[in-house]
């Protein structure tokens, strides 16, 4: 398989792909969240895909049910006599954004910012604070109610928060 393509939009998640060799049979999809632990995940549909030999590409389809954020899709491909091989494509972004709507408040120490998200929160190391040169990942998760510092030696219009990659496809800073 090459050439894989995974969007999710209008309530469904679309996977297209190009079946890179004669010898594959069929393929069977999984997909789980990115943090989760389980080796497969969940199967996006019940059968397998069977490869038509008339044709180039390969799709599959399935309704969003709650999914929403990173996922890992893995594809198990069989080979007939060559057997099995796995193909695994991650930080594919499945539903809506999260918007993390940010506070700013003068404080006599500085500026603080609140966050306030709806659900869930950014993991450790996936806010950037960047501001006249000096770039830091914060150390920690970010969730509703979270609250950063920012010294009263920097100017307000001078600093940036930026949600780094993969996560800046999950989280939406407004």
């Amino acid at each position: 398989m090459r050439d894989i393509q995974i969007t999710s939009n209008n309530g469904k998640i679309k996977i297209r792909w190009w079946w890179s060799s004669e010898d594959i049979k069929h393929v069977s999809i999984f997909y789980k969240k990115k943090e989760d632990d389980d080796e497969w995940g969940t199967k996006l549909s019940k059968h397998k895909i069977y490869r038509i030999s008339t044709k180039e590409t390969g799709e599959e389809e399935k309704e969003l049910a709650l999914e929403r954020g990173l996922y890992t899709f893995t594809f198990l491909i069989n080979e007939g006599e060559e057997g099995n091989r796995k193909v695994i494509c991650d930080n594919i972004m499945l539903g809506e954004p999260f918007r993390v709507e940010l506070e700013w408040q003068s404080h006599k120490a500085g500026i603080l910012v609140h966050f306030r998200l709806p659900e869930g929160g950014l993991p450790e190391g996936a806010l950037l604070y960047e501001v006249e040169g000096y770039k830091h990942l914060l150390p920690y998760p970010v969730r509703s109610g979270t609250s950063l510092l920012i010294p009263n030696v920097f100017h307000r219009e001078k600093v940036r928060l930026r949600v780094i990659e993969p996560y800046d496809k999950v989280y939406m800073l407004v």
